[in-house]
């Protein structure tokens, strides 16, 4: 099937379905041939490799109808939250409008009416549009929640950027300031605010954050641990959801948590948002660190730590000058993973379900471990005592260190080239393995 074919009969599957997810499906598979053939397959191996027409819309279909985890809401970038906003009000306008059509007293009927074409159907006491009114709005809550389900690519940057104090509504600036000394760890927790954690000098840390009746949030130091964490509030997620305390993020003011924290500190950093980046850099002694959001970026720039976990659903992970002593684990299912100057001391593990990973200047003294599904995966001078690349429907290429029989290589590629032997003795293991893109990856002859 050539992809003109294809493309056609998934247009033609996906009929019965809304125009933006006609839209963005057709999108996304034209992007996903154009990477594959870009990669190295021709046009009929990378259409081979796609799922039929057919099953895809029945697919998506299915995925529309089915029930919502309002636990894991998944939230789009800002245009569709402008959007999501515009539909989520059009929807509960319409339903108030319809129910105080539905309280509202039947009209009489006009003595003289005018005469008729065609026979009308006797007053009933109920306005005839009413049931159009519901069905319009129910369509436009549809549309809403369908938008706030959908897992986007990149994270929302341009919501994050902080704005002056006073500009979020009902919401209320505070800060918490205590001594550095009394600290061994910090354990932020926050629903739908970015976090930015940055060094300062001195022997005090500083914590802004923001608290209303809708969202009461409440910083404290306890047993040596500065917590800042959601304290119940108004309302349960349909209020949080249309009210002020969430309409500061659909309309694009978003307020940052900001910590400020000595350079020198000693202790373990949590982090945990849901709808908002993290961001940390500048800390040469951290112990554990701990970062996790759902729905945008984590970044960690010139930090030493201990050890280092960091995972999010819809968001880019970006490491750079990062040394850990111990495990690294970044986990992201819709974005890609960059690792530029990072060191490990013990194991590294990068997985992406839908993202490219890339690692640059990257070395970890045990296992280095990179695995996605749908995206390439490119490597330049990354050491480890044992090297494992896969990915299914993408490239892997770059350049190692030494010579290649440094190395006991295991590869393979279904529908691609690869540079590299199937199978070769050697002291550092090798696995590089892809099914549908090329293998390109070679060595840098160091002298003996």
């Amino acid at each position: 099937m050539t992809r003109k074919e294809y493309m056609q009969r998934l247009a033609n599957a996906l009929s019965p379905l809304p125009e933006k997810t006609r839209e963005a499906a057709l999108v996304f598979c034209q992007e996903m041939l154009d990477d594959r053939m870009e990669d190295g397959m021709d046009e009929e191996a990378a259409v081979a490799a796609m799922e039929s027409p057919e099953t895809l819309a029945l697919r998506l279909g299915g995925e529309m109808n089915e029930p919502i985890d309002m636990g894991n809401l998944k939230l789009p970038n800002r245009e569709d939250y402008l959007e999501f906003a515009r539909l989520s009000d059009e929807a509960l306008e319409g339903v108030e409008k319809a129910l105080e059509h539905a309280k509202a007293p039947a009209r009489p009927p006009e003595e003289k009416a005018a005469p008729q074409e065609a026979e009308q159907p006797e007053q009933t006491g109920c306005v005839p549009d009413m049931g159009e009114i519901m069905r319009q709005a129910m369509e436009a809550a549809r549309q809403g929640i369908e938008m706030g389900q959908k897992a986007m690519r990149e994270a929302m940057d341009s919501v994050q950027e902080a704005k002056p104090a006073g500009s979020f509504g009902n919401l209320e600036q505070r800060t918490l300031t205590c001594s550095a000394d009394a600290l061994r760890g910090v354990r932020l927790t926050c629903g739908n605010m970015p976090v930015v954690v940055r060094p300062c000098s001195g022997n005090t840390a500083a914590l802004t954050y923001y608290t209303s009746p809708e969202e009461p949030y409440q910083a404290r130091v306890e047993n040596g641990e500065l917590i800042l964490e959601k304290q119940g509030g108004k309302g349960g997620f349909i209020q949080t959801m249309f009210g002020s305390g969430f309409k500061f993020l659909l309309r694009g003011a978003s307020p940052t948590v900001e910590l400020a924290l000595p350079v020198q500190a000693l202790v373990d950093l949590s982090v945990h948002t849901t709808n908002g980046s993290i961001k940390a850099g500048g800390f040469p002694t951290l112990c554990a660190v701990s970062a996790q959001t759902s729905n945008s970026r984590i970044e960690m720039k010139e930090i030493t730590c201990k050890s280092m976990q960091l995972k999010s659903s819809n968001g880019r992970l970006v490491m750079e000058e990062v040394k850990v002593k111990q495990a690294l684990t970044a986990v992201t299912s819709n974005s890609r993973i960059e690792a530029h100057q990072v060191r490990g001391g013990a194991e590294m593990t990068l997985k992406s379900s839908n993202g490219a990973i890339e690692m640059q200047d990257t070395a970890s003294a045990g296992a280095l471990t990179a695995v996605t599904s749908n995206g390439h995966i490119k490597v330049e001078n990354v050491s480890a005592a044992a090297v494992t690349l896969k990915t299914s429907n993408g490239s892997v290429r770059g350049t190692l260190p030494g010579r290649p029989t440094d190395y006991a290589i295991d590869s393979g590629t279904s529908n691609g080239k690869n540079t590299l032997p199937r199978q070769q003795p050697g002291a550092k293991p090798l696995s590089v393995h892809t099914s549908n893109g090329n293998i390109d990856v070679r060595f840098e002859e160091q002298p003996v």
